[in-house]
């Protein structure tokens, strides 16, 4: 999460956010490919992949939801 908030603050949130689903799809790619006499490296490699991927999740989406809709409708309930 701490790396994925600093690259916000040097890159366009949308990049950041599109690196983050990107190592998680190459996480479950790896996932997909690991069978029962696999070595162990590749489910390292995919909690890696995937643990990084999932931590850019919490960073990006309130930086996204910033920008994108203002800090003035950041707390705002669109239900009526």
């Amino acid at each position: 999460m701490f790396f994925f908030g600093w690259l916000c603050d040097k890159m366009p949130v949308k990049f950041v956010y599109i690196t983050g689903l990107f190592l998680m799809v190459l996480g479950v790619l790896v996932l997909i490919n690991i069978e029962a006499g696999s070595p162990v490296w590749m489910v390292w490699l995919y909690a890696i992949l995937f643990g990084f991927g999932a931590g850019s999740w919490m960073p990006t989406m309130s930086m996204l939801t910033s920008t994108t809709f203002g800090l003035a409708s950041y707390g705002a309930s669109s239900v009526c």
